[in-house]
């Protein structure tokens, strides 16, 4: 073989190897996000969005060092400890590491007990985190709460704290606390709960005010007292009712305003099923609503928990929560569930599988627990991921307007070689076409790229090819 020809040959199959080996662009991602925290025990509560579309996760680590005494009676438990911890992705489901030092995470420690409620983009990318703190947090569990149906003594469990206070902190874009706000430390304390509170929620209503939500146990069932604050923790005057008389036969889950200011409250009836209800602005339920009532409730599967309601800029309604599964391997567990309601209350068969949306996001027990949407009106949520006898972490999935996982958030679908979940890693499991709610995979993007570089890299062959033919051509 004459050496230009081996020449020529050579610098092809280089070439080819080379594009062969090169790395794929515009790589589908699995449509969610999982993190791992310090702390054993963690979970989600509430999220938001800033103008730039990084998207804020706020919840709880726990780090109690339990002391149990024996009252005789029962146990004493002491030494609770949780603190806040508030996590920031891009806009692509990755940590940002402009936040946090670099981390991506800011813990927050106020007392014995930090509790979060809320977190809020501010127009200038600021943070209003909301929470309260319990002090000198105990808990007793005693032997006289009863017999069960089953003829067993039940423990009772009582709670003891000497004080519950909720409180609002402003944190500067980059995540350290702004010493501007408040009395100059960053921090807004508000009203202190009076006693007999069992539940509360703070939450941002349509018009990016702070609502908060007290609950108390009375004779007549459960009283929601609603008091409203601006962004700078001041009281402001409630429109409407000041509290709203409910059954208490449910577990609240979360409240939200919508915006022609009435109230939606999402809880989880007794047996098991999403529900959602509506007050019109003068406290009334609204009987156009739901099936009876002002109610509406969705029977998604065995043991559904409806943790939010979320309304799109359209006004429907969408219910996120879990739902009761069997998972891959065989065992029974949870998944992320959503289901979207039209105006009315009634099932939007549009969206998902006939209205609902399931998603394996990969452990035992998959939970979404918050959800917003983003400027291009896609759902984003945030739940818990738990694996039995491993650590909790912190999950985040977004939805396409359909219902379908979005391949263009969080971590590549790419196999864990190692076998092991790793921090940021989806759990190595890929969602399929047969995976409820998920979507077909799709390399948009990756295929037109390829084909780019396909048509530069057979140009280079041939002018190369050319080149040399002409040289082999002037010394032959």
């Amino acid at each position: 073989m004459k050496p230009c020809l081996l020449i020529q040959k050579i610098l092809a199959g280089t070439i080819l190897a080379l594009f062969f080996s090169l790395p794929a662009t515009g790589q589908e991602r699995a449509g969610y996000v999982v993190t791992s925290l310090s702390s054993e025990n963690n979970f989600p509560i509430a999220m938001d969005i800033d103008s730039t579309g990084r998207i804020l996760v706020l919840g709880y680590e726990d780090f109690s060092d339990l002391v149990f005494e024996n009252t005789g009676a029962g146990w004493l438990m002491t030494g609770f400890e949780y603190d806040l911890v508030l996590i920031r992705y891009t806009s692509e489901g990755e940590l940002d590491t402009s936040f946090g030092n670099g981390t991506g995470m800011v813990r927050i420690d106020r007392g014995d007990d930090d509790w979060p409620l809320l977190v809020m983009a501010l127009d200038d990318d600021s943070i209003l985190v909301g929470g309260f703190t319990i002090f000198d947090l105990t808990v007793e569990l005693t032997e006289d709460g009863g017999v069960n149906s089953e003829g067993e003594t039940t423990d009772l469990v009582a709670f003891d704290a000497s004080e519950v206070e909720p409180f609002l902190m402003k944190l500067t874009p980059a995540g350290e606390l702004d010493a501007t706000y408040g009395g100059g430390d960053g921090l807004v304390s508000l009203e202190p709960f009076a006693s007999g509170a069992v539940q509360t929620i703070l939450a941002g209503n349509a018009m990016d005010e702070i609502v908060l939500f007290v609950l108390y146990i009375t004779d007549a069932g459960v009283t929601v007292d609603v008091s409203s604050y601006d962004q700078d923790g001041t009281r402001q005057d409630v429109s409407g009712p000041a509290t709203l008389s409910l059954s208490n036969e449910f577990v609240l889950s979360n409240v939200t305003i919508d915006q022609e200011g009435r109230i939606l409250i999402a809880w989880t009836a007794l047996g098991g099923d999403f529900a959602v209800t509506r007050y019109r602005t003068d406290g009334q339920p609204d009987t156009e609503f739901g099936d009876a009532g002002g109610t509406k409730t969705v029977d998604y599967g065995d043991g559904d928990v409806c943790n939010q309601v979320v309304l799109d800029e359209e006004g429907r309604i969408y219910l996120v929560g879990k739902t009761g599964v069997t998972k891959t391997d065989g065992d029974e567990g949870y998944d992320f569930a959503v289901v979207r309601l039209d105006e009315r209350g009634q099932v939007d068969s549009t969206y998902g599988e006939g209205g609902f949306v399931i998603t394996d996001i990969g452990s035992d027990i998959d939970e979404a627990i918050s959800g917003i949407f983003d400027a291009e009106q896609r759902l984003v949520v945030a739940g818990g991921y738990h694996v039995l006898f491993e650590d909790d972490r912190f999950s985040v999935a977004r939805y396409t307007s359909a219902g379908a996982l979005d391949s263009t958030f969080g971590d590549s679908v790419a196999p864990d070689t190692d076998g092991e979940t790793d921090e940021n890693d989806s759990g190595g499991a890929a969602p399929s076409n047969e995976d409820k709610g998920g979507c077909a995979l799709n390399r948009a993007g990756q295929g037109t790229t390829n084909g780019f570089l396909v048509f530069w890299i057979a140009l280079l062959i041939v002018f190369l090819r050319s080149a040399h033919l002409w040289r082999c051509t002037r010394h032959a």
